[in-house]
């Protein structure tokens, strides 16, 4: 599929909408991702834009592939914007759990152009993942509460 056609089917309906925080958005939005192949999410993954990364990372909850993780990890290592890097981590943390670790502290690690939201956030998923506490504010404990819950209703979504 085009980028174009991407962007219209996946990207625009759903940057901004709240996905998976009922279980019928959850329903809704994996109907559509079924539609979605392999090679159209490690496209959106892959992209520079913050929308198509976002949309990328939701739409990798539903296509869980080993060409879809590898585009995952690459695509958070690419990230620098807290719009994409939140919704990227969780589905790290939902799709990989520990074996996400690595990518995880590589972003940390390599990534020059933190911005300090999306530090804290992927701070917070290792020591989640380690099964440590996280030193977190309030408002990322939140956020990442709120996406993971999503995250999880799209993954049962999925199963049925």
């Amino acid at each position: 599929m085009t980028d174009a056609a991407l962007t219209q089917k996946y990207v625009v309906p759903y940057y901004m909408n709240r996905t998976g925080s009922t279980d019928e958005s959850a329903r809704e939005f994996v109907e559509v991702a079924r539609t979605a192949s392999a090679d159209d999410v490690i496209s959106l993954l892959s992209n520079s834009g913050w929308r198509e990364q976002r949309v990328g990372a939701l739409l990798a909850l539903v296509r869980d592939e080993t060409s879809v993780r590898a585009a995952l990890f690459a695509g958070l290592l690419a990230a620098r914007t807290a719009y994409a890097v939140s919704h990227l981590v969780v589905t790290v943390y939902e799709v990989a759990g520990a074996d996400g670790i690595p990518a995880l502290e590589e972003y940390l690690s390599t990534v020059i152009t933190h911005d300090p939201q999306s530090t804290t956030f992927v701070a917070h998923a290792i020591d989640l993942l380690h099964g440590r506490p996280s030193d977190a504010d309030d408002a990322t404990l939140r956020e990442f509460a709120e996406l993971h819950t999503a995250a999880q209703r799209i993954r049962a979504a999925v199963r049925g």
